[in-house]
């Protein structure tokens, strides 16, 4: 997903999330796999681009209409230290179903890309 600049204005990005079927029973199997919302500022990323997860300052975030509590903002004058959003809780492990995310935002200048990743525990 692509979040437009919005100096001055609320923007909201709306996207669906469906799980397969696979995705799902890892997820009921293993609870230490977790789904995490990413966001980077972008300048035409390619697919092998180091980037550091930053969310825009003012920012909410709802999955099926429930808001996810998340720290989106990191240390302060430390690029790199926000981390990702976790909103596996709020994703309904159902196949087939479209989970809906609402990115709301404002007041950033830069574009930003949004994604979701499926993610298992580290080693």
């Amino acid at each position: 997903m692509r979040a437009a600049e919005m100096p001055s204005n609320r923007h909201t990005v709306n996207h669906s999330l469906t799980l397969s079927a696979t995705v799902i029973e890892s997820l009921k199997t293993n609870p230490s796999f977790r789904i995490m919302l990413y966001c980077a500022t972008s300048t035409l990323l390619t697919n092998y681009e180091r980037v550091d997860v930053a969310f825009p300052n003012q920012l909410e975030v709802r999955v099926n209409q429930e808001e996810v509590k998340a720290n989106y903002k990191g240390l302060k004058n430390k690029p790199g230290t926000t981390k990702p959003a976790d909103i596996t809780d709020f994703v309904r492990k159902l196949a087939g179903y479209q989970n809906q995310l609402q990115i709301t935002y404002a007041l950033t200048s830069k574009v930003r890309s949004l994604t979701t990743a499926y993610l298992a525990p580290f080693v």
